[in-house]
């Protein structure tokens, strides 16, 4: 959660010194953190139970308040450390941020124009004049198919003319 209420983190980064985190959520919200890299690092190899006798053999609710414990003497011993935050240098400037976003103007003006196909009627238009070529090349070979068969027949009648005299 970004806020800590609504909305996944979208983007974290750094600045160059790695001295803040940027992130940037689904909520809208960007917030700056400030960081202590040195601190972070020792946090991430500590183990509170390392070196604690018999650690595998304790209770849960032991385990846990010993670990509660050492953390809490961690965070103590190793307090963090923020470099000194100069807002002229570091900051955003306020007017840059309240500078309106110069849109250009809208490119996607729709076309009113009746005689003007819209996409939709232009794919359709496409889609049945495929159909209407299928369909001439299914009539063309149909009347293909009825100029063999007229051949064949006029054969078979001009054969069956010469048959009459054999009976």
């Amino acid at each position: 959660m970004h806020d800590g209420h609504t909305g996944k983190i979208t983007s974290v980064k750094f600045d160059k010194d790695e001295r803040m985190v940027l992130t940037t959520g689904e909520d809208g919200l960007i917030y700056i953190h400030l960081i202590d890299k040195e601190n972070i690092k020792k946090e991430a190899t500590y183990n509170p139970l390392e070196g604690v006798e018999g650690v595998d053999f304790m209770a849960e609710s032991q385990r846990e308040e010993i670990r509660l414990e050492k953390v809490k003497e961690f965070f103590e011993a190793n307090p963090p450390y923020f470099i000194e935050f100069d807002y002229d240098k570091d900051a955003l400037d306020h007017a840059y941020l309240a500078q309106s976003l110069k849109i250009a103007e809208d490119l996607n003006e729709d076309i009113l124009d009746p005689s003007q196909y819209s996409i939709q009627q232009a794919k359709l238009r496409t889609e049945e004049d495929h159909r209407i070529k299928l369909a001439e090349e299914k009539k063309e070979g149909v009347k293909e198919r009825i100029k063999k068969l007229r051949k064949a027949f006029k054969e078979l009648s001009v054969r069956n003319s010469g048959a009459e005299n054999w009976l």
